[in-house]
């Protein structure tokens, strides 16, 4: 299971090297509105906040690619109604950062987590199917359930390791095309 840090860490290097494709500007607000899409679908942890099961409200509709695509589409068809809507090339990063949220999750989550519901709803409410890997690119462990400082330690500390030096590539291979 991914942290914040890797969701981060992650949505930055895809809205980088989709910004540098597309030819958009780095600003800040690129980098800042990075980070906020790409930890947005765990917004569903905010119910745990006053004593909601995380298991009934994470990674519900929230993590499904068709729920998202429906609210960034509401979002930008909202933006354009009321004329604050900027150059698709602008916001286009943004989505992607969006977007990484959910295939990190999936990658980061094995066959542990997976078979105990735990899997990504990718196509709900079209489909019920929980997607997993075999491999998980991460230990197979729910940061929620045992919230220990060494676990989350080494967990931020592995992504910082690796996900780094592949969001850093992602960017750089983008500047240069």
């Amino acid at each position: 299971m991914a942290s914040p840090i890797g969701h981060i860490i992650v949505g930055a290097g895809v809205a980088g090297a989709t910004a540098g494709a597309l030819g958009a500007e780095s600003t800040p607000a690129l980098w800042v509105g990075a980070a906020v899409a790409s930890c947005a679908p765990d917004l569903d942890l905010l119910p745990s906040l006053w004593g909601v099961p995380y298991r009934r409200v994470h990674r519900q509709a929230s993590h499904s690619i068709l729920v998202l695509a429906s609210l960034a589409a509401l979002l930008w068809a909202a933006l354009q109604g009321l004329n604050v809507g900027g150059d698709w090339r602008s916001l286009a990063p943004w989505g992607a950062a969006l977007f990484s949220h959910v295939f990190l999750d999936i990658v980061c989550t094995g066959p542990a987590l997976g078979e105990k519901g735990q899997g990504i709803p990718l196509l709900w409410p079209l489909s019920s199917h929980r997607w997993y890997v075999r491999r998980p690119i991460l230990p197979d462990v729910n940061l929620l359930e045992n919230p220990s400082p060494a676990a989350i330690s080494r967990a931020c500390l592995w992504e910082l390791l690796h996900l780094c030096p592949a969001a850093g590539a992602m960017i750089l291979l983008a500047s240069l095309l």
